[in-house]
């Protein structure tokens, strides 16, 4: 397995024979640039290569932790992610596709014959994005929280009084008339 720097996520193709390759990043979260969410660990990308003539068949996995602050409670707590992609690098020898806008196909890339590395940086990100739940709240088991194991449905009674605001029932009283 090759080892590529921490920083860098370039994986040089220029050299590569057909058949598989397997590459390993631990890049540090703050190089993804990514505001929405912490990390508790390096990210780790896993990343095998199908060179088959002008074609790069990339398959991806993805693994670390995000640290989100739960939307219940608002403690911070960890969660586990695991993200498999693939994307297709194709050499576009006559330059018909490079830098197509009305491309159809997001998994398939076209590259000049002149690429010596493909950068997956961006896709990696791209994918960690995609991935934070939108929901930021630890899972439940049994009507409790797995994280703070506080029972959900005492956490969010709703006051069953029906008293009335002074302000609103003024305006009730006068709707009425």
């Amino acid at each position: 397995m090759n080892k590529m720097n921490k920083m860098n996520m370039e994986i040089r193709i220029s050299n590569l024979n057909d058949g598989n390759h397997s590459f390993s990043f631990e890049t540090d979260p703050i190089d993804f640039e990514i505001k929405d969410v912490d990390f508790s660990n390096p990210v780790k990308t896993l990343v095998e290569i199908d060179k088959s003539g002008s074609q790069y068949n990339l398959k991806a996995n993805i693994t670390g932790k995000y640290i989100m602050n739960c939307e219940r409670c608002l403690d911070k707590y960890e969660q586990t992610f695991d993200i498999n992609f693939e994307l297709i690098y194709k050499i576009d020898f006559k330059g018909d596709f490079i830098n197509n806008e009305f491309d159809e196909d997001s998994n398939l890339i076209f590259i000049s014959p002149n690429t010596h590395h493909i950068d997956i940086k961006n896709d990696v990100r791209d994918f960690l994005i995609l991935n934070i739940p939108m929901r930021k709240i630890p899972d439940e088991h049994d009507g409790k929280c797995v994280y703070c194991e506080k029972e959900i449905n005492n956490e969010y009674k709703s006051d069953t009084t029906n008293e009335i605001n002074p302000i609103w029932e003024k305006l009730l009283k006068n709707k009425n008339n």
